[in-house]
């Protein structure tokens, strides 16, 4: 049963065994609520609440990775269709295109061909460019027929059900010899400081890096990590179980070493020999 009142509170009277309580119903212009109140989304909650403090823990697995991804800010909605800014107008064609339409939409069906990195469907190109299935058809065989006049570097085929653009095979070497190419990065000075502490001192804890630089390190961890010059390789023994850290092979690779035995003593860089 529902009544109310006359101070404009509505009360929620169950007539079976569901707790009561009251409903406050603020109406315009007469009832604001006071400052300082907790919020009713969360007991003793006030919009001066500050965020509590990531742990030790929290932080280490953010850094390598090992935090979960199932929070809703990382759920992706499949709900509904993909709503664009109000500043992005996309243009639309005719349901019967002309020659220059056609040519129009072999482009966009190029560009959407580029960027995606997996095959797309007629479907989704039918979706995407708002046309119908069977004008995506001509239109791909527009578009290949251009790029086989016009030597483009990657051709139109059919992976699958759908379509994807291929390199052609006579730059085959060329990729090949890129991929082998290795970049090699220059490490900065906090990195190597970074680096020299776990090499020396591994396994070691994010807490012990910090301690001994007196710096926040987790920029550095994530950037070592990047560069897979070291890895995680379990967990201290201690409370909360924060990760610890040690080098890698590419590490030895990196620096001309055959084993961390190698690697120069505090007595050689006292004589001056490093």
């Amino acid at each position: 049963m529902i009544r109310k009142r006359d101070d404009d509170e509505v009360v929620v009277e169950p007539d079976t065994g569901i707790d009561t309580r009251g409903i406050s119903q603020r109406m315009e212009g007469k009832k604001r609520e006071p400052e300082g109140e907790p919020r009713p989304d969360g007991p003793g909650e006030t919009p001066g609440d500050a965020p509590e403090p990531r742990s030790e823990a929290a932080e280490d697995a953010a850094v390598a990775g090992d935090s979960g991804r199932d929070g809703p800010e990382s759920a992706a909605s499949d709900d509904g269709p993909l709503e664009l800014p109000e500043e992005v107008s996309v243009p639309r064609f005719p349901a019967e295109p002309s020659t220059e339409d056609k040519v129009r939409i072999a482009e966009v069906v190029e560009a959407l061909l580029f960027a995606s990195t997996e095959s797309l469907t007629t479907g989704k190109l039918s979706e995407a460019v708002g046309v119908s299935v069977e004008t995506i058809k001509e239109c791909l065989e527009v578009l290949e027929q251009r790029l086989e006049r016009e030597r483009r570097p990657y051709r139109l085929r059919q992976h699958g059900t759908g379509w994807r653009l291929y390199t052609r095979e006579d730059f085959y070497p060329f990729l090949l010899r890129l991929r082998n190419i290795r970049r090699v990065d220059k490490l900065t000075p906090a990195a190597l400081e970074t680096l020299a502490i776990i090499a020396y001192r591994q396994p070691v804890i994010r807490a012990e890096i910090e301690a001994i630089r007196g710096v926040q390190v987790g920029p550095m961890l994530r950037a070592l990590l990047d560069r897979k010059l070291i890895r995680v390789t379990g967990r201290a023994d201690v409370p909360g179980g924060p990760l610890q850290y040690g080098t890698t092979q590419t590490f030895l690779d990196r620096f001309g070493l055959k084993s961390i035995r190698d690697l120069p003593s505090l007595k050689e860089f006292k004589q001056g020999r490093i």
